[in-house]
């Protein structure tokens, strides 16, 4: 077990690490790149980068969860990609991440990503799930963005459209 954010347990709402007694696993903060994480709760102690492919293998359990936790920025490298794998769905995958979330172009992220920053989705970049901004804002560049794989709507965002909040 880590140190930080890191440190103690946590509890999980619904699916296979709904256990109090599920210890977080600290990970380096180079994700991707052929990476295999199974479901289970992961924390990294700073910013963090993902380049190639992660890949989140539900070893075949239908509503596996994988609870992410980045304590700092998230950028992805161009083409870089979140592969689910095995049942896995993007709607029992979580980001918590504490500063800003970057996506590369041409990149595919999914899940649920709740950030303390801005949210930025480069040309072509492709998210499957939700980007959550607790402070800050929300640029796309022709992106598509599919709610959840667990059900259909998808939203097809026309480039350069800015959303932010004020007040």
């Amino acid at each position: 077990v880590g140190t930080s954010r890191c440190a103690g347990r946590s509890d999980a709402s619904g699916g296979e690490v709904a256990d109090s007694r599920v210890t977080p696993t600290v990970i380096g903060v180079g994700l991707g790149n052929g990476q295999i994480l199974t479901p289970g709760i992961y924390c990294t102690n700073a910013a963090s980068t993902l380049n190639g492919n992660l890949t989140l293998d539900a070893q075949g359990v239908l509503n596996a969860i994988f609870i992410l936790k980045i304590d700092g920025a998230l950028s992805t490298g161009i083409v870089s990609n979140v592969v689910l794998l095995n049942q896995a769905a993007s709607c029992n995958v979580y980001w918590q991440i504490n500063g800003a979330l970057i996506l590369g172009g041409n990149s595919a992220f999914a899940g649920t990503a709740l950030v303390a920053g801005a949210i930025t989705l480069n040309t072509g970049a492709v998210l499957f799930g939700r980007g959550l901004s607790t402070t800050g804002a929300i640029s796309t560049s022709a992106n598509a963005v599919t709610l959840s794989l667990c059900g259909p709507p998808t939203i097809g965002c026309a480039a350069d459209l800015g959303v932010s909040c004020a007040g």
